[in-house]
């Protein structure tokens, strides 16, 4: 049986504020448990690449950060990558790690990024001059004030304000006192426990499958792959299908709605979708248990129910619309979300809104005809077969759909 996991995804998130105590955004922090105060048993790569991953497709940022900015930690590797390429550039400042090395290759990263229009600030900035070429290139520059005065820093408060444009944030300011000191000092954004301790936003999620995402990397490095093979691919790992929604949805897309699976992959773009699964994949460990593993399989089986119930009944064109309206119509118990929550998370076109919250529109005849079958509810079933024009294609239909579901998600 394959093994599916509904887990809980934490992300922390903590307040910057201006000189006139106006928000200006959250630094997203990892967070391994509920109960921890501070980030811990992981690397810097680990804790931000599942930072990333859990604050943009899992929990989103409409719900994370609202309309503020948020601030992502980024280190060596990533930045070396440039995975900061699926941030929005408008909704994101990239905050380069202090363990990040003065170096060409990082320098040329820094430049990369700042010509593809994003900011970036420099954390915990207690560099000498080798980073000088960096603070050129930065529009924030982060210095740790913990247990220091303003007098003790003004050396490097003169050295970084000879750079025109450059905005100082104090970090770790824990009192009034405090803060009213580096106010005066002339910092512009403030950050610490005078403010607010980070504060976790948690939600649950499907755990997507490994090689589920390393088959989907491999064909999408594959140019004669077809959009439809790739279509297939994320039908078979509900988790994955899920993560590419949001990432359609989300504001870098500028999308206003999705009506199918291949809509979503083609707006998405193949490099920027490979770059995504690239980080998953990275984030990702392992599952053993095989909780809501039948509930998986059944929301697969209606998925296909729907598609091939809309190509019998001539509706064709609709058929990658159905699939997606009859996956997401059995995620909500998987997710343990109601489906208002889940339909506003991922943002779909109105026809499967409609479908999905209240069973109305154009496309709730053959989703209602599928859940009809799955209940074994087959009065009502043969009545909406009929009206459909699919009374002889419903049999081997429903069979079918349960052959490809066990196919696909147990390779049976």
């Amino acid at each position: 049986m394959t093994t599916v996991d509904s887990t809980e995804v934490l992300v922390a998130r903590q307040p910057i504020f201006d000189r006139s105590d106006k928000l200006v955004g959250y630094e997203l922090l990892y967070r391994a448990a509920s109960a921890d105060t501070t980030a811990r048993g992981a690397d810097a790569l680990t804790m931000s690449t599942t930072t990333l991953i859990n604050g943009v497709l899992s929990i989103g940022f409409d719900r994370l950060i609202g309309r503020a900015r948020a601030w992502v930690n980024v280190p060596a590797q990533l930045l070396l990558d440039q995975h900061w390429r699926v941030l929005d550039r408008a909704r994101c400042m990239i905050e380069i790690l202090e363990t990040v090395p003065a170096n060409e290759q990082t320098l040329a990263a820094c430049m990369a990024l700042r010509d593809a229009g994003y900011e970036m600030a420099l954390d915990d900035f207690v560099a000498g001059p080798e980073y000088e070429p960096f603070v050129i290139l930065a529009s924030v520059v982060k210095l740790d004030v913990l247990g220091q005065t303003p007098d003790s820093l003004k050396p490097m408060v003169a050295r970084l304000r000879r750079h025109k444009g450059i905005k100082l944030l104090a970090e770790r300011v824990e009192t009034h006192e405090e803060l009213a000191a580096w106010r005066k000092a002339g910092f512009d954004y403030f950050q610490g426990y005078v403010f607010a301790r980070p504060e976790i936003v948690a939600d649950r999620d499907l755990h997507p499958r490994l090689a589920g995402i390393v088959t989907l990397m491999n064909r999408l490095n594959q140019p004669d792959v077809s959009d439809r093979e790739l279509e297939e691919a994320f039908q078979a790992d509900p988790a994955l299908a899920l993560r590419l929604l949001r990432i359609a949805n989300s504001a870098a897309m500028g999308v206003g709605g999705v009506a199918s699976i291949r809509q979503a992959i083609r707006l998405v773009g193949r490099a920027m979708l490979h770059r995504w699964l690239a980080l998953l994949f990275s984030a990702s460990a392992p599952r053993s248990n095989d909780v809501d593993a039948e509930r998986l399989l059944s929301a697969v089986e209606r998925a296909r129910m729907c598609e091939l119930l809309a190509i019998a009944a001539g509706r064709e064109r609709e058929s990658s619309t159905l699939f997606l309206t009859g996956l997401l119509s059995a995620l909500d118990a998987l997710l343990g979300v109601g489906m208002e929550t889940l339909v506003a998370r991922i943002h779909v076109v109105d026809d499967v809104e409609a479908a999905l919250l209240r069973r109305e529109g154009p496309l709730a005849d053959v989703l209602l005809l599928a859940e009809a079958c799955q209940r074994a509810e087959w009065a009502a079933a043969a009545d909406r077969a009929a009206a459909q024009g699919v009374t002889e294609a419903l049999p081997p239909i429903t069979s079918e759909a349960a052959d490809w579901a066990r196919r696909a998600l147990l390779g049976a």
